[in-house]
């Protein structure tokens, strides 16, 4: 009985096989390789994740409550630097406030130095000089803040 053996690829394709590869004319010469695989360079798959990644582990802090002495501290601070404004003064403090975030729960605690121009009943905000400084808000929610320092607010612990 014949064995039916299979054919090697040199011989199914031996007509085939040494020829050599088709080459471009010498008016278009072959493109290098860089510049092939720029080609899809712009194809992104995942256009965007790279951004919601970086917002999922972007790090906020909780707010700090305040205890009541604290509070009675900051009330006391902000008659004397209201009684300090009426004289016509405009003392320059450091306010450290709570900047809730936009996008996700918490936020962060930020430290402004600033003269200040008036404090706002109505709106409940202290009023700021930023000067040329555009880092600096006009205003600060009295809500918002945590602790103030200079004078005349450093004067109110023993006030």
């Amino acid at each position: 009985m014949p064995e039916n053996k299979e054919p090697t690829p040199r011989e199914v394709y031996g007509d085939i096989i040494d020829v050599p590869g088709w080459e471009p004319k010498p008016k278009h010469p072959r493109m290098s390789l860089s510049n092939r695989a720029a080609q899809f360079a712009p194809f992104a798959a995942l256009s965007g994740f790279d951004g919601i990644l970086s917002e999922r582990f972007r790090e906020t802090e909780p707010e700090k409550i305040l205890s009541e002495d604290q509070y009675e501290l900051l009330d006391r601070q902000l008659n004397l630097i209201i009684r300090t404004l009426t004289e016509g003064e405009q003392p320059v403090l450091t306010f450290t406030c709570f900047v809730p975030d936009l996008r996700k729960p918490g936020g962060k605690h930020e430290t402004v130095t600033a003269p200040v121009l008036d404090i706002d009943m109505n709106t409940k905000t202290i009023l700021l000089d930023p000067g040329d400084n555009p880092e600096i808000p006009e205003s600060i929610r009295i809500d918002r803040i945590m602790s103030i320092s200079g004078d005349p607010a450093d004067r109110a612990e023993n006030w």
